[in-house]
């Protein structure tokens, strides 16, 4: 991917027969759609706008209907509103700030797994100024040095204010949405956590897990969730399990699961403590919700156990 610099072309080249605008949810990548259509329209290409996702509906495919045999690969521009804004937006469709997290990690693995090297990327920052953010995009996808790019009309400066965030919502916006935003800007190493606040509790599905689980009863499922999605790629995942000093001994087991693929650890903790356990597995589609669980394989007449959190690395960086 290229970074923002508004000095990005200096080539002649046509303009390529298919380009993708996209964007993370948010008025700046509203702001930014708006643009490129002005530039489109001012240099004499009809343009058609389609969505590419409900979960994202900021991404948009224009296909100028223009067969130029000296394209490059198909182009793209990338948009990216501050996760905290793309969250307070979808949190406004959902009421829901893991079901916003979750629409926006499918958003954000789609894009790390499209990026390439013909892919412009633009992030909403303080200050921006407007006519060299015209001059790189028009550069990019109409291929013309910045002294001949058409002017598009005139527009407002682009929205960089950034939403504050509480609670649950601003947790989830740190430890894994703004990891995925740093991947798709170029950090692969970054780590993702999923805390405890996005589980769910097997004994009430559909009701948020608590710190502490009872395990008192039959075998069953402890703990489910959250169905994020994850970009393409091996992965590692570190969990970490406090059980109490009354379970040495009773059988657990962790599953992760992710469209065809799953894997799964079997342990007996010999005490109390923190436990931490390591899984590995390969996702093959960034559409793929992820799914990690925590069993009880057999019946106990008491103890406790809590999932900390659970932090994937991707392995294809290492």
């Amino acid at each position: 991917m290229t970074p923002f610099d508004p000095a990005h072309s200096e080539e002649d080249v046509h303009l390529a027969p298919s380009l993708k605008i996209m964007g993370t949810p948010g008025p700046f990548t509203e702001w930014g759609i708006t643009l490129v259509r002005g530039i489109l329209a001012a240099s004499g290409h009809t343009a058609a706008f389609e969505p590419l996702a409900m979960a994202a509906p900021a991404w948009l495919l224009t296909d100028p209907a223009r067969e130029q045999s000296g394209a490059g690969g198909e182009r793209a521009v990338l948009f990216l509103s501050p996760v905290q804004n793309s969250v307070d937006q979808l949190i406004r469709l959902h009421a829901d700030a893991i079901a916003a997290t979750r629409d926006l990690t499918a958003a954000l693995a789609a894009l790390i797994a499209a990026r390439n090297d013909e892919t412009l990327i633009i992030e909403a920052r303080p200050e921006m100024e407007l006519a060299a953010i015209h001059r790189a995009v028009a550069a990019h996808i109409l291929g013309a040095t910045a002294e001949t790019v058409p002017a598009a009309e005139a527009m407002p400066a682009p929205p960089t204010e950034i939403v504050a965030l509480q609670g649950q919502a601003q947790l989830l916006s740190r430890q894994v949405l703004a990891p995925m935003l740093a991947m798709l800007a170029g950090d692969r190493a970054a780590r993702i956590i999923w805390p405890l606040s996005c589980f769910y509790s097997g004994d009430a599905p559909g009701e948020m897990a608590s710190a502490i689980i009872e395990t008192a009863g039959p075998a069953r499922i402890l703990l489910y969730g959250p169905y994020f999605c994850l970009p393409p790629g091996r992965w590692q995942a570190d969990f970490q399990i406090f059980f109490s000093n009354d379970l040495p001994d009773a059988p657990f087991a962790a599953e992760i699961l992710a469209g065809a693929q799953a894997t799964r650890v079997e342990f007996r903790p010999s005490r109390g403590g923190l436990f931490q356990g390591t899984m590995q597995i390969t996702i093959e589609q960034a559409s793929d919700p992820v799914e990690f669980r925590l069993w009880l394989l057999r019946s106990a007449f008491f103890g406790q156990v809590g999932l900390r959190q659970v932090t994937w690395r991707p392995l294809d960086a290492a």
